[in-house]
Order: structure tokens, then C-alpha cells, then sequence
């Protein structure tokens, strides 16, 4: 029994350290400073309430969209601004500024606001240029290997998507890096995908990824 038992023990020491086998640089990718994702952090820079614009920290201007003017008020200054997909029901009646659009929470409240992007402000967007699969756990004696796609950004950083899936992105797509409470996010504007629900209504949305920082290149970090 004792025999039995030293080499259950060896077999378990060995297949852990299988597992735990890894590029360190790659280990390295995972471990970012804060500092340096945090410089992806979207903060208000100005606001006008005459059109209900308000202006972020990468140039991005964006409007509360008007049916709610009078129920959501606009962010101040220095708020922290989050983002998220909306899934708009597809109607001939529904308002242009809704269609595929966004909602967004401010630092001070928790509460979802309907907001819309002027063409002008895609400019400031990153874009994707391109995906590559990564090994996160190597094949062992008791698990096989698990993969994940890490999307490379025109700022030269890299994200790695948090589940395994099919991912709608096309080299030039203008994405919009968000945190959303403990996560991060990437939200492709330059596309739209559609759902049904289980009363058969269709719903327009833009497709997001969560994802995990994988790399951040130095020049983003020390900005």
C-alpha cells in the first residue's frame, strides 16, 4: 500500500508540472502592471448639455440618445465611462441613433444609459489587425491541450479572448476597448449580428468579446 501511495504521489508531482510547463514569456504577458492597462481606462473630458454630448478620454464623442434626454442625465467631468452592446429590437420604427448601438454606465451610478457614436468620433477607435492561437495549458497525461485566440490591436497590444468560440473580426474593424467592472471588452462597430428571441422578435447588436490582457506594448505603458 505504501508503494502504491509514493507512486501516486510522483505520478501527480509529475503530470502538475506538466501542466505548469509554459513559455515565461508568455506566463510574463499575464502578469501586466496595472499601470499599464489602465491607461485603456475611458474617463469624461468635457460635456455639453445644450446637445447632450459628452467627450472622452481618447477624443470619442458620444450623445445620449434624445428619447431619453429627460431621464438620463449627463455624466461630469472625470467620471469613468464603461461600455456595453445593446440588443435593439429590429423595427421599421425604431430611432436611426438606436440601431446597433450602445449603453453605458457612469462611475457615479450603475444605471445603463442609451448612448449613440457620431461617424467623426470611429476614427479615434483601435482596429483589429490580427488573431493568433496560443497554448494555455499543454498537453499532459491528464488533460489535453487548451487553446486561446489572442487579438492583436493597430496600437500594437494584445487581448486573449476569456472563452474559446468563433470571432467575427476582419483586419481594418474599428473596435471599442471597454472595462466593464472587473473585465475587459472589445466591441467591433464595423459589425452587426442579430438574435431571435423565444417569442421569434429579432434584436440587432454589435458583437463583443471578453477579454484578459496579453500583452502591452511599452510605448502605450509609458504614455
Amino acid at each position: 500500500m505504501a508503494h502504491f501511495l509514493k507512486f501516486w504521489c510522483l505520478f501527480l508531482l509529475f503530470s502538475l508540472s506538466l501542466l505548469g510547463a509554459g513559455s515565461p514569456s508568455d506566463v510574463d504577458r499575464y502578469l501586466l502592471e496595472h499601470a499599464a492597462v489602465d491607461k485603456y481606462l475611458l474617463y469624461v473630458t468635457d460635456v455639453d448639455p445644450e446637445s447632450y454630448r459628452f467627450v472622452v478620454s481618447n477624443n470619442m464623442a458620444f450623445h445620449i440618445a434624445k428619447k431619453y434626454w429627460r431621464t438620463d442625465p449627463l455624466p461630469e467631468v472625470g467620471d469613468e465611462v464603461q461600455f456595453c452592446t445593446l440588443f435593439n429590437a429590429i423595427d421599421k420604427d425604431l430611432d436611426k441613433e438606436l440601431v446597433g448601438q450602445f449603453a453605458c454606465q457612469f462611475s457615479y451610478t450603475d444605471r445603463l444609459r442609451r448612448i449613440w457614436m457620431p461617424k467623426e468620433s470611429k476614427k479615434y477607435c483601435l482596429s483589429y489587425v490580427a488573431t493568433q492561437s496560443v497554448c494555455i495549458q499543454p498537453d499532459g497525461w491528464v488533460f489535453s491541450g487548451m487553446y486561446r485566440d489572442v487579438f492583436e490591436l493597430s496600437d500594437g497590444s494584445k487581448w486573449m479572448a476569456d472563452k474559446e468560440g468563433k470571432f467575427p473580426f476582419k483586419k481594418g474593424n474599428r473596435i471599442l476597448l471597454t472595462k466593464v467592472y472587473n473585465r475587459w471588452v472589445i466591441i467591433n462597430i464595423d459589425q452587426t449580428d442579430w438574435m431571435k428571441d423565444s417569442k421569434g422578435k429579432s434584436y440587432m447588436y454589435y458583437p463583443e468579446v471578453s477579454v484578459t490582457p496579453y500583452y502591452i506594448p511599452e510605448k502605450v505603458a509609458d504614455e
